[in-house]
């Protein structure tokens, strides 16, 4: 029998996935109306995270790690989505879309998600209508095309760090990595350490302790090594 190709093979397998989450769907009911793949070239938020974003007309989307992904992340959005952008890191995704009130009015909104699928924030933007978004080269503003306007939206991120005994931890990534980098830098000696760590979720400090909290891979605990289970403790 003839292969069938990896484009065809995840359309398939979108309408699947979704008539099983969120009822019925004939694969001619609805439409994708974006898709947007992250090609990886300022790192991953973490290691095998979703890049791939693929997104129909009901408001279903799908979160995949790969062209082939049996294991995607399924999300109703909620709305009737228009448009959808990964920022300049692969680490949070903007669905625009509207949402049809009772007494038929069209709210536009703008709906922010991780790279995990987890919604974080919901932006209600005025006008008759979402054309178009564009994320700013770093990630910290996002534009709307809005009817014959383009509105400027800032976006404040969520950074990992906290301060004790005077010094500053704060994490980040690296493209050539798929830890985090975590920076100890004293303040007043102006010395600085860094150490990798993977999955961090979250640095939290207080007198002289620093908390860092990493997400386990799936599985748990089970399969990594006495040393790599300590980290994780």
């Amino acid at each position: 029998a003839a292969r069938q190709s990896p484009a065809v093979a995840a359309e398939c397998q979108l309408l699947l996935c979704y008539s099983l989450s969120g009822g019925a769907q004939s694969s001619g009911s609805c439409k994708m109306v974006g898709i947007e793949w992250y090609d990886g070239s300022l790192g991953f938020a973490e290691q095998n995270c979703p890049v791939l974003a693929l997104c129909l007309d009901n408001g279903r989307m799908q979160l995949m790690r790969h062209d082939m992904d049996d294991n995607a992340i399924c999300i109703d959005t909620g709305i009737k989505p228009g448009a959808i952008k990964w920022n300049h890191n692969g680490s949070i995704l903007a669905v625009a879309g509207h949402q049809s009130t009772n007494d038929d009015r069209e709210l536009w909104l703008v709906q922010f998600y991780n790279q995990s699928g987890e919604h974080l924030r919901t932006l209600r933007v005025p006008g008759t209508g979402i054309s178009g978004i564009a994320w700013e080269g770093s990630g910290l503003r996002l534009g709307l095309a809005v009817d014959s306007h383009i509105f400027f939206t800032s976006i404040r991120h969520k950074y990992l760090w906290a301060y004790f005994a005077n010094t500053l931890v704060y994490a980040f990534t690296k493209p050539e990595r798929q830890e985090h980098c975590v920076v100890f830098w004293g303040t007043c000696s102006n010395e600085r350490y860094a150490k990798y760590v993977r999955r961090i979720t979250h640095i939290t400090a207080a007198e002289e302790l620093c908390l860092l909290a990493t997400k386990v891979r799936q599985g748990g605990l089970a399969g990594l090594s006495e040393a790599q289970q300590r980290q994780h403790a």
